[in-house]
């Protein structure tokens, strides 16, 4: 009897370390994914979202420099690292920057006419891309006089991963897309201070 029991214990335990070695041998691969080689007219929202797609953290070296966007503008896009065709695991940290030097901005200013009044709300605390929104929705055009760099974000866009820390004109402003000084129309500016989420 004693020694059935011995034998029934071997055997337990040869199985049991048999399906220890099955169940090591069949461990999940990483998951990869392929830096995709950024399209012709790229820009930093561009390959920002371009990245988030394909399952990457991204993070953005801005050199601290302004941006001024309407629905025509955006950061010019300097380099990708690692390099495009690189394979990494999927949610890797993959930076894209500015070049340098290079001025900040890309494309000509263009809007279409506007008289209507709008009235300002507060942007404060609420992510960048709420200011943009609301920028375009109403012919305006928003400035950010100094874009921070970004750590590797997992936000769906860029300007989803900035939040507005203060802005001008105040909240419950009234402006319009064209204002006179000093006998002169120029465009108003939604100008905005903004940090990393």
């Amino acid at each position: 009897m004693k020694a059935r029991c011995v034998l029934l214990c071997a055997l337990v335990v040869v199985l049991g370390a048999g399906l220890t070695a099955c169940g090591g041998s069949k461990r999940a691969t990483p998951r990869l994914a392929v830096v995709p080689t950024p399209p012709s007219n790229a820009n930093l929202v561009s390959m920002f979202a371009l990245l988030r797609s394909r399952g990457f953290r991204v993070a953005v070296k801005t050199l601290n420099r302004p941006v001024g966007t309407s629905e025509s503008q955006a950061l010019t896009l300097g380099s990708v690292e690692p390099a495009p065709g690189t394979r990494l695991r999927f949610g890797s940290r993959v930076t894209i920057s500015t070049p340098t030097p290079e001025p900040c901005c890309l494309g000509s200013l263009v809007l279409k006419p506007s008289h209507a009044a709008s009235r300002v709300p507060s942007f404060v605390g609420r992510p960048l891309s709420s200011a943009v929104a609301w920028t375009v929705r109403r012919r305006l055009v928003f400035e950010v006089t100094r874009l921070p760099n970004l750590p590797a974000s997992s936000k769906r866009s860029l300007f989803a991963a900035y939040r507005v820390v203060s802005q001008q004109p105040k909240p419950g402003s009234v402006v319009r897309q064209l204002r006179t000084v000093g006998g002169h129309q120029g465009l108003t500016f939604l100008r905005l201070v903004v940090a990393p989420s």
